[in-house]
């Protein structure tokens, strides 16, 4: 006949196992002779002990056990290891969830997992759009090719731009961004529009003259 156990350990742990010499097991767990969680927590009571299981019972009481006291704070039957791997730790974690009626994703009981809030989010759509940096107020570019963005990815909303730089500055003072803008002289320039009192042609003036005709034509002394 198989038995399940159920050991109460120190620092709130807890050991489930099974056997078919109730008594020679438990002495071995008690005298640090047999597991290696039981040798870690050494055990204070047998909280329970099941006859008439099956092979399988050891994990379904392992699991019940693990539910409600804490993956990290129960080991028996497949999961008896100190320390679990990844992957036990997320197949119990889906196995729990399952059996309680609890959402795959965060764990609550409200919702299932394809209502779960938590991975519930708006993709945004790949575009070309436009980048509202600061910097393309003079030179404008597309968002992914622009420099700031790949620094600093901050420039996602136009209106707080400038306010979400200056609050990163502010937390970051390590980094610097400086935004050079150059801006064309565009004041018209101003022509000399005097004329030669001698030849009457413009750019030069009388002292300067050595034409041989006027600009009507006629020669010049």
């Amino acid at each position: 006949m198989v038995f399940i156990y159920i050991l109460q350990l120190q620092n709130g742990k807890y050991y489930v196992g099974k056997t078919t010499n109730p008594s020679f097991r438990l002495e071995q767990h008690f005298n640090a002779e047999s597991s290696n969680w039981t040798k870690k927590y050494k055990p204070i009571t047998l909280i329970d002990i099941i006859p008439n299981c099956d092979e399988h019972d050891e994990d379904k009481y392992t699991i019940q056990f693990m539910e409600r006291y804490g993956i990290n704070n129960t080991r028996g039957g497949s999961f008896c290891e100190i320390k679990l791997s990844d992957s036990n730790i997320s197949t119990l974690n889906q196995t729990i969830r399952g059996v309680t009626n609890k959402c795959y994703i965060c764990g609550r009981r409200d919702h299932f997992a394809n209502d779960c809030k938590k991975f519930i989010e708006e993709k945004k759509p790949i575009t070309n759009e436009k980048c509202n940096c600061p910097s393309s107020l003079l030179f404008p570019h597309r968002k992914k090719k622009c420099a700031l963005n790949k620094l600093i990815p901050v420039f996602d909303d136009e209106t707080d731009n400038i306010d979400k730089l200056i609050l990163h500055n502010m937390k970051n003072e390590v980094t610097q961004v400086v935004i050079q803008i150059v801006i064309k002289d565009e004041t018209p320039q101003i022509k000399n529009n005097r004329s030669c009192y001698r030849c009457g042609r413009h750019g030069h003036y009388i002292s300067n003259c050595y034409a041989s005709t006027h600009i009507n034509g006629k020669f010049l002394k």
